[in-house]
């Protein structure tokens, strides 16, 4: 409930700050054909490098976190499924004839089935514990890639610009509300990087078949 309200708030601000200072800007001529697909290639090509920078970047820091994660989960899932069959073999013996051997078994099966609640939770621990390594890769990439798309952003990759035509007039609210264009427009475009490779591919993928079918409604 507390950032709904707290959202509504920046919304709201937001909305009130657009209506008195902003300006009216208007869309370069042919955004589909031109603007829009050099912009998306070069989107493209900055996050793929950046993926693979924060990728490499993500295995020096947790690679070895990872692998110990991993092979703890799997050493836990080997020691169930050894005392699993060593249950089962118990379980076999005790059809023996031999009143030693039924003894026997019947005390492995006991044995077996005492430790089996501690070997679940120790598989679980594993899994939770490496669970817990993936979680922290996923939130030190997104914010190392939303960092680097920022610095690029800031040196002059830009998304809106690229489609908008901006007038400045040079008085001082024109210039304030450029410099807040653009700081919203950094932002924008550090957001449309970070989101990776398969998010621009999406974008492309709607613009294709927008375009397309656009072009099949002229010829009609």
């Amino acid at each position: 409930m507390a950032k709904l309200i707290i959202v509504s708030i920046v919304a709201l601000a937001v909305i009130v700050s657009g209506a008195i200072f902003s300006e009216a800007v208007s869309f370069k001529k042919d955004i589909l054909t031109q603007q829009m697909p050099s912009l998306l290639a070069g989107l493209l090509a900055v996050a793929t490098i950046t993926e693979r920078a924060t990728a490499v970047l993500n295995n020096i820091w947790f690679g070895r976190s990872r692998v110990e994660a991993q092979d703890g989960v799997r050493l836990a899932n080997r020691k169930v499924q050894a005392a699993e069959k060593k249950a089962t073999l118990a379980q076999a013996a005790i059809q023996s004839p031999n009143i030693s051997t039924i003894v026997s078994a019947n005390a492995t099966v006991l044995d077996v089935s005492a430790n089996i609640p501690a070997l679940v939770a120790e598989v679980k621990s594993s899994e939770d514990q490496l669970t817990s390594v993936q979680q922290s890769e996923i939130n030190w990439q997104l914010a190392l890639s939303f960092l680097i798309a920022l610095v690029v952003s800031a040196l002059g990759v830009r998304t809106l610009e690229t489609l908008l035509d901006i007038q400045d007039s040079g008085n001082g609210t024109s210039s304030e509300w450029l410099h807040s264009f653009r700081a919203v427009d950094i932002v924008l475009t550090a957001g449309v990087l970070t989101g990776g490779t398969s998010g621009i591919s999406a974008i492309t993928d709607v613009l294709s078949t927008y375009v397309n079918a656009t072009r099949k409604r002229a010829l009609q």
